[in-house]
Formats: C-alpha cells, structure tokens, sequence
C-alpha cells in the first residue's frame, strides 16, 4: 500500500488533500454538537456561578506576582455578562467579553464556509487565532500599567 492511497477507514488523502465522508461526517457532527456544550456549560455557569467562583482557585500569577493575565477576572465577566450585566462584564475583562463575541462569529463563518461552500477556511481562521493572541499581549501589558 503506498502512503498517499486513501484507505477508506476516514481518513485524509494525501494525494488529493481532501477527507472522505466519514471524516467530513465527523467534522460535521463536532461543528454541530459544540453549541450544544456550550449551552450546557454557561447554563451551568448561570444558576451555579456564585458556587463556582469560590471553588475555583485564584489566578497563580496574580497571587505570586502582583500581575494580571489575560483572563484574570474572566470568570466573574462570564457570570455577568449570562445575567445581562455587560457594563460590569467590560469592566471586569472586556477582552473576554470581546472574544466571546468574536468566538461567535467566527463559528458562524466557519459553519458557512464548511457546510455550504464546501471547504475549509484555516487561513482566515489562523489569521484571528493570531490576531488574538497579539491582542492578548497588549492587553496583559496595558492592563497592568499603573495608569490605564
């Protein structure tokens, strides 16, 4: 069997770039179960998030270095911005409330661009991945300014 055959288990093709049904199924199933856990998750967030923020462990590098991440407050943002408390959400970490949103529409994009266009769209998704990544580090960095 030469390694660029397809050997029809599901697996991607080498020789064409492209998955065959099954995997493109399973794609699919993924893509359409992941609001489901989403839905889940902040449902559980909703009615249990007072609860959870007092299990949850501060943030490590706060608690030793006096210096806030990215996500430092991001819990309490989510738990605001479920109880339709969004300026207080901003407030407290206005990228994860950015990035949300964000996170939103790129599943819409993707949905579209993998289900009805029929391809994947990586490049525009690699570009965001990276352009969040860059706004994570001017956000770390001006957060903890003395002055901003």
């Amino acid at each position: 069997m030469n390694c660029f055959e397809n050997t029809g288990g599901g697996g991607f093709n080498k020789l064409t770039g492209k998955t065959n049904s099954l995997n493109r199924l399973n794609e699919i199933m993924v893509l359409i179960t992941l609001p489901f856990v989403f839905i889940g998750f902040a449902f559980i967030y909703y009615y249990y998030g007072d609860s959870l923020m007092k299990i949850i462990p501060p943030c490590v590098l706060y608690w030793y270095c006096g210096i806030k991440c990215p996500v430092c407050g991001a819990q309490r943002a989510i738990y605001h911005l479920l109880h339709g408390n969004i300026i207080e959400a901003f407030r407290l970490n206005w990228l994860i409330v950015v990035f949300i949103f964000t996170g939103f529409f790129l599943y819409i994009r993707l949905l579209y661009s993998y289900l009805i266009k029929n391809e994947r769209d990586l490049k525009f998704i690699a570009g965001w991945i990276c352009l969040s990544v860059i706004c994570a580090i001017i956000f770390t960095i001006l957060r903890n300014l003395k002055h901003f």
